[in-house]
């Protein structure tokens, strides 16, 4: 009885081996199949590109690749099959299908139309508005300045948790928050408001390649001021202080304040000569509260030993950040390290401008943004606020 099953399971065996191989006596069919890169990516050969046809009943996969033209040559016997191409280079993930194709006929020519996913991505601070902008009366207005944040990946991703500050100094003097050997310190002070968007972990979705403005005040500010560039009151949320002036829109969420260095403040700003800016996420399980209470958080200015007190962030925990420095050529001082951001941008325009990062590729008719750690690469100053929208060219 064993040396039947013995044979039987053998039997079994070289059957489906059989069924994973070519036919040797079966007909060939020429099939060549071209593959076609995502709009707007920029390739610098389309040649070694490696394709798959696979036989839906056979199982057998034939690979080969892509000559100058990007196009693979097959010969194959007749069936059905799915015809694939995956492969990656520095920045993308590529891939493509086509299923279930009839080969019955020589010189079949296909086309395999690739998707391209961002190996890395993220949260990005993509525009801050911070100098506000001039009454026709010819008198500053500061309350429309916001920033925007931008999904720069291909997944979901969730604002729950995620804060936002600016540095305590501005660039127009070297930086004071350094060590004994004057060297800038690991960790950042933030001013002002420290916020963090609400929710418990995914109460907040953000789309792939789509941006989220947090409004100051959450209004239409063309109607208070004609020359505002910013109509904010679709903003996805906005800055409230717990002050009777401040102004709350109720259909607009609320960010939480963590922190601030001026508990009187009537309403929170950004400073009109551009700071430091950064996204940074608490370490997992070590909430809000708990950071805050620790003195250890907390440093005054070492160089002076006076001034505010100011909330101290770890390099370690920054999601991503911009400089924003003054156009004097004597007043660009840096003030993060340049772990955090190796460059800076200049807002040569002023009031009624903002700075924003570059476009770096068009993909599938969404915007991959420039993000190279170096603001003096992926930034640019003197744009025309555009509070939730994305621009559709590459800069």
């Amino acid at each position: 009885m064993k040396r039947m099953i013995i044979a039987f399971i053998v039997v079994l065996g070289v059957v489906a081996f059989s069924s994973c191989k070519k036919d040797e006596g079966a007909p060939l069919y020429n099939v060549s199949v071209e593959v076609i890169y995502p709009d707007g990516y920029e390739f610098d050969t389309r040649a070694g590109i490696p394709v798959k046809m696979s036989n839906m009943l056979t199982g057998v996969v034939e690979e080969e690749i892509t000559n100058d033209q990007g196009v693979a040559s097959f010969s194959v016997e007749g069936g059905t099959y799915n015809i694939t191409s995956t492969f990656e280079d520095e920045e993308f993930a590529f891939n493509g299908i086509l299923e279930n194709q009839a080969i019955e006929q020589q010189n079949l020519q296909f086309q395999v139309t690739l998707l391209a996913v961002a190996k890395s991505g993220g949260f990005v601070i993509s525009e801050v508005y911070f100098a506000g902008s001039r009454t026709p009366l010819e008198t500053n207005y500061n309350g429309d300045v916001f920033w925007e944040i931008y999904n720069n990946s291909d997944e979901v991703l969730y604002l729950d948790g995620l804060c936002f500050g600016q540095h305590g100094q501005n660039s127009i003097k070297p930086s004071q928050w350094v060590d004994g050997d004057g060297n800038i310190l690991p960790r950042i002070p933030l001013t002002f408001g420290v916020w963090m968007h609400p929710g418990t972990g995914q109460d907040n979705p953000v789309q792939p390649r789509t941006a989220i403005v947090v409004a100051i005040d959450a209004i239409n500010h063309q109607e208070v001021n004609p020359n505002s560039p910013a109509n904010l009151a679709n903003a996805d949320f906005e800055t409230v202080v717990n002050h009777v002036n401040d102004v709350d829109n109720p259909a607009v969420p609320n960010m939480v304040e963590i922190y601030t260095t001026s508990p009187a403040m009537n309403n929170y700003t950004l400073d009109v000569n551009g700071k430091s800016y950064v996204i940074f996420r608490l370490p997992t399980g070590l909430d809000h509260q708990t950071f805050v209470a620790d003195p250890d958080n907390f440093m005054k200015n070492p160089t002076t030993g006076t001034g505010f007190t100011m909330l101290m962030v770890h390099i370690d925990w920054v999601v991503d950040a911009v400089e924003v420095v003054r156009p004097e050529e004597d007043r660009r001082n840096k003030q993060l390290r340049p772990e955090t951001d190796a460059g800076f941008v200049i807002n040569f325009e002023g009031r009624g401008h903002s700075v924003r990062r570059k476009v770096d590729k068009i993909i599938d008719g969404k915007a991959i943004l420039k993000n190279t750690n170096n603001s003096s690469e992926d930034w640019v100053g003197g744009a025309i606020p555009s509070p939730g929208t994305v621009p559709s060219t590459v800069d």
